[in-house]
C-alpha cells in the first residue's frame, strides 16, 4: 500500500483477519474515526471485532461486509449500504424506511444507489451526481474512506455523508467525460481533488 500511494501512512495489524485482539493496537492510534467492512469477510470473529469498534471509538463508519445489526451505543456512526447490504438491516430501500431507522437507532445511513439517500433520523437528503459506470466494486470503499476523512476532520456524519456523495459523484461524472465508459474506481481519486478545487 505504502508503494502504490505513498502519501498514506499504513499502520499494520498484527493479524490477517479483523478480531478483537486488534482493539487494543486501534486505540493505541488515537484515530479520529475508524472506517470498517471494505475486503473484511463476515466471519463471527470479525463480526464481533466490530462491535469492539463500536464500543471503543466515537466515530466509526461501517461499510460493506461489517454492515448488519450490532447493539448501537449513540456514538456517530455512519453505515453505508448499497440495496443489497441493506437487507442485512432488515429495511426497504425508501425514503420512510431510512429516516425511521436513522432515527430509531440515532445513527446516519447513507444507501448507495443510482439516487443516493442520507437520513440521520431528524433530516433527508438525495444525491443526483454520479455515472451508472460507478456501480462495481472499490467505489463504495472510496465513498466510506472519504466520510470517514471528513468526519476525522470534524464533520458530522450527516454533512460528511452529503458532502462526500456529492463529490464523488462529480467525480465519476468528469472521469466518463474524460476517459469515457471504461473508467475505473481509482481513476476516481485523482478527479476528486479537481472537483474539491472547482467547487
Amino acid at each position: 500500500m505504502s508503494s502504490f500511494a505513498p502519501e498514506l501512512l499504513v499502520h499494520e495489524i498484527n493479524s490477517n483477519v479483523i478480531t478483537t485482539d486488534i482493539i487494543p493496537q486501534l486505540k493505541s492510534y488515537n484515530f479520529d474515526c475508524v472506517v470498517v467492512g471494505p475486503g473484511m469477510g463476515k466471519s463471527k470473529h470479525s463480526l464481533n471485532a466490530v462491535q469492539e469498534i463500536i464500543n471503543n471509538f466515537n466515530n466509526v463508519v461501517i461499510d460493506a461486509d461489517a454492515i448488519g445489526s450490532y447493539d448501537l451505543n449513540g456514538n456517530n456512526i455512519l453505515f453505508t449500504p448499497h440495496a443489497g447490504e441493506l437487507k442485512r438491516l432488515g429495511l426497504k430501500p425508501n425514503r420512510e424506511s431510512l429516516i425511521s431507522y436513522a432515527n430509531s437507532n440515532n445513527v446516519t445511513i447513507l444507501l448507495k444507489g443510482e439516487i443516493d439517500m442520507i437520513s440521520n433520523g431528524l433530516f433527508y437528503k438525495e444525491n443526483f451526481t454520479g455515472h451508472p459506470r460507478m456501480a462495481v466494486g472499490g467505489t463504495g470503499d472510496m465513498l466510506a474512506g472519504m466520510c470517514g476523512g471528513l468526519i476525522a476532520r470534524g464533520l458530522l456524519p450527516f454533512e460528511a455523508a452529503r458532502l462526500s456523495t456529492y463529490v464523488i459523484g462529480l467525480a465519476g461524472e468528469k472521469c466518463f467525460r474524460d476517459n469515457g465508459p471504461g473508467f475505473l474506481p481509482s481513476d476516481l481519486g485523482l478527479s476528486i481533488s479537481q472537483i474539491l478545487g472547482e467547487i
